[in-house]
């Protein structure tokens, strides 16, 4: 149960640092710090922090999971009518059928192939891996959104951003935790992932029980937050 885990005491970890983008993507420098925030106090913590260069799925694979599995998943979905449709979900709903049988099997066996290499790397080289949650800080409400309906062929780089340290996790299975351990010069909070190997949700439940005394998260707010708490109003 959750509460017995928590209250666990577990084994001092090997926790591989890893603080550029597997996309390439430039990583914000108080993204960056959220992480090595993080390093610091689980070395405090007795755990033994390392930078790693891990293995996080091939250009091929990661394009062939965002373009062709993706469309074929928004397809298959229960649709009743594509004409209603969001633009976005449509140019994916469309895109699907450009593909053949044969491309998504290959896509496919390769996410397969490449899952079993990049998971064999938990317990063997580390056994948590620490990131940044994103590359960038949080951009504003609704722009993601835009930016796929404006252009649903474009790079989306805003989206890309954000999802550049979270997007293997989901193609591996790969369970992960995020926490607000850094506050940006805007005074909104900053996240640093820590992953687990597969099925491992107890070992990433234990740090994340053991850092929250240090970072006292539960008592802070965002900016906007504290003023919609004061005012009684939502925050825009």
């Amino acid at each position: 149960p959750y509460l017995e885990e928590i209250r666990a005491a577990g084994p001092r970890l090997r926790i591989g640092l890893l603080l550029e983008a597997p996309t390439g993507v430039d990583v914000h420098p108080e993204n960056r710090e959220a992480a090595l925030v993080a390093a610091r106090a689980l070395e405090t913590l007795g755990h033994h922090v390392t930078p790693v260069s891990p293995f996080l799925f091939s250009e091929r694979a990661t394009r062939g999971f965002a373009d062709l599995i993706i469309s074929a998943s928004t397809w298959a979905s229960p649709i009743e009518d594509a004409d209603k449709l969001e633009t976005y979900i449509r140019y994916r709903y469309d895109r699907a059928a450009s593909f053949h049988a044969g491309e998504y099997a290959e896509i496919a066996a390769l996410l397969q192939w490449e899952t079993r290499r990049v998971n064999a790397q938990w317990g063997r080289d580390f056994d948590v891996l620490l990131t940044p949650t994103t590359a960038v800080p949080t951009p504003l409400v609704g722009s993601v959104y835009d930016e796929a309906n404006n252009d649903p062929a474009g790079e989306r780089l805003t989206e890309f951003s954000t999802i550049s340290f979270t997007a293997f996790c989901n193609i591996a299975g790969l369970p992960a935790l995020s926490l607000p351990v850094h506050t940006g010069s805007n005074g909104m909070p900053l996240g640093a992932q820590l992953v687990g190997a597969p099925y491992d949700e107890a070992t990433l439940l234990r740090l994340g029980a053991e850092l929250e005394p240090i970072f006292d998260w539960q008592h802070r707010q965002a900016p906007l937050a504290r003023g919609a708490a004061l005012t009684g109003t939502a925050a825009g």
